[in-house]
């Protein structure tokens, strides 16, 4: 590929693109690459951002991660395909492309000299000052290169792949049914969750009611509210672009409080009530930003024993068996982590 100097306007509108920062999306093996390409960008007065390795970045389109880190370049660049990704924001809108080489072996040189040519041909770097042999920028500090990355360097780079924890606050409004006669209970959801390797989540949640449940009776009033808290293991089993799918199972367990109001003939009395809860849960969250997501639920369980209210001898309503939640939350990472 042969690079041309951008003509005088399309250079007026390179720098008319706003501050001068080019986004790196590091993938595995491309440390030869970039450490090349980041000499180019320098000399040009690029500010460079890089993002660190990470699969979930790999996964979706270069100008997604571009777009929300606003910046006007972004350069991905996959040393075992031989693939060079681009996306540049012009004023007339983002291009995007792919600069391949089918059937040809290239080491991290020759990959960091064609991201730099295609960056140069769209007035995104200046050309090259003509120089003699012995003004030659010096090769960066990297192994001597080798046409294909030995097996060691590569063992090297696997836990990095892997290990991506983020841990997470949740907090958002829901509703709980349950069969048995007591009507709906408002709660608020709080929890904890983190996420590891890649796909896995560990979290810990409580449902607190902000209302109460009321049955009544010829033999009197009770007035009833239930805590349940549990801890789940989840699989995010669907990644998009902008969200994701986890389901998941847990153990959790109910704290029923009931106070009753006696009729005529009868003695007033108040109770509180646990019980066993196996849970399950699946949920869909959508990124708001690279530290927030909005995340829908609907979880299922059982008491263990069911809860049940009782006058006198006589049943008069029953919680648990099973109960429905449906809450909407935000998840927060403090600091980004």
């Amino acid at each position: 590929m042969r690079a041309e100097h951008p003509a005088p306007a399309e250079q007026l509108k390179t720098d008319a693109l706003g501050e001068h920062v080019i986004l790196l999306v590091r993938t595995a093996g491309d440390d030869e690459t970039m450490a090349r390409l980041r000499f180019e960008l320098h000399a040009s007065g690029w500010r460079v951002l890089e993002i660190r390795h990470d699969e979930r970045f790999e996964a979706e389109p270069l100008g997604v991660t571009a777009e929300r880190e606003r910046v006007t370049a972004a350069v991905r660049v996959d040393a075992a395909r031989g693939v060079v990704d681009l996306w540049v924001m012009k004023p007339e809108g983002a291009v995007e492309e792919a600069i391949t080489a089918p059937g040809e072996r290239l080491s991290g040189q020759v990959l960091a000299l064609r991201a730099a040519e295609a960056l140069r041909a769209r007035g995104l770097l200046v050309p090259p000052v003509e120089r003699g042999p012995e003004t030659k920028p010096p090769p960066p500090p990297v192994p001597a290169p080798q046409p294909a990355p030995t097996p060691a360097p590569a063992a090297k780079q696997k836990p990095a792949h892997h290990a991506q924890p983020r841990f997470s606050l949740e907090a958002g409004p829901g509703l709980v049914l349950s069969p048995g006669d007591l009507g709906p209970l408002g709660v608020v959801e709080l929890g904890m969750r983190l996420e590891f390797a890649s796909v896995w989540s560990v979290s810990l949640d409580g449902l607190i009611p902000i209302t109460r449940q009321t049955v009544r009776a010829p033999e009197g009033e009770a007035s009833i509210a239930t805590y349940v808290v549990g801890g789940l293991l989840e699989l995010e089993w669907a990644r998009l672009s902008f969200g994701g799918f986890r389901s998941g199972v847990g153990l959790g367990g109910t704290v029923t409080q009931m106070s009753g109001a006696a009729g005529p003939g009868f003695a007033s009395a108040e109770d509180t009530v646990t019980a066993l809860a196996p849970l399950a849960r699946t949920s869909f969250h959508a990124n708001l930003a690279s530290w927030l997501r909005l995340r829908t639920a609907v979880a299922a369980g059982v008491a263990l024993p069911p809860v049940r209210v009782v006058f006198g001898s006589r049943e008069v309503a029953r919680w648990g068996s099973p109960f429905v939640l449906a809450s909407v939350a935000l998840e927060a990472s403090p600091l980004g982590w």
